[in-house]
């Protein structure tokens, strides 16, 4: 395996175990997103390369009501995101 492989597969490593120990602490997917910075942009194009396939539908679901939900409040709240 080359240098930039490993380093990718580590990184890879890395980010589920990242995962793993915030939902160990109790947090939700929710803030999980908020936490990585995941924008509806970055996971519209997640899902448009099939880079999700191997995510449970019902996960698949909740991401995108938390975006759906974030653009409602973008348009009818906008002084509650700008905070």
């Amino acid at each position: 395996m080359k240098y930039p492989e490993k380093y990718n597969q580590l990184n890879l490593v890395e980010q589920q175990l990242l995962g793993f120990c915030h939902a160990k602490q109790g947090y939700n997917l929710e803030s999980l997103i908020d936490s990585m910075g995941l924008t509806n942009d970055e996971w519209q194009d997640m899902k448009n390369r099939e880079m999700v396939d191997h995510i449970d539908e019902t996960v698949i679901d909740e991401i995108d009501g938390y975006f759906e939900s974030k653009e409602w409040l973008k348009e009818n709240y906008p002084q509650i995101l700008n905070q």
